[in-house]
């Protein structure tokens, strides 16, 4: 039975790109270089929900008007949007 890579099986575009870009010398796709960009990609998430708030703050928004904003913004559920400006919101 013959395997089928990945590309083949789903005619993925994006995922081609990244085994043509990450390849190792043994010609496998270096997987870690996702694993780097999803925690890059989170930590730059973290970076600029902080800066919106202290922004807000910095402005003398209200944590009502920073929780509206913020839903805005970044698209979160309102449950979602105050328990992260919460968690940078300093007194």
């Amino acid at each position: 039975m013959q395997k089928l890579h990945p590309v083949e099986l789903t005619g993925s575009k994006e995922l081609k790109r990244f085994m043509e870009d990450f390849i190792t010398q043994e010609g496998y796709p270096n997987m870690m270089c996702e694993g780097i960009k999803y925690i890059v990609d989170q930590r730059a998430r973290e970076v600029s929900h902080e800066m919106f708030v202290e922004t807000a703050q910095q402005f003398n928004h209200s944590l009502k008007d920073t929780i509206v904003g913020f839903m805005n913004r970044f698209d979160m559920k309102p449950e979602e949007a105050e328990q992260e400006v919460k968690k940078y919101w300093k007194n």
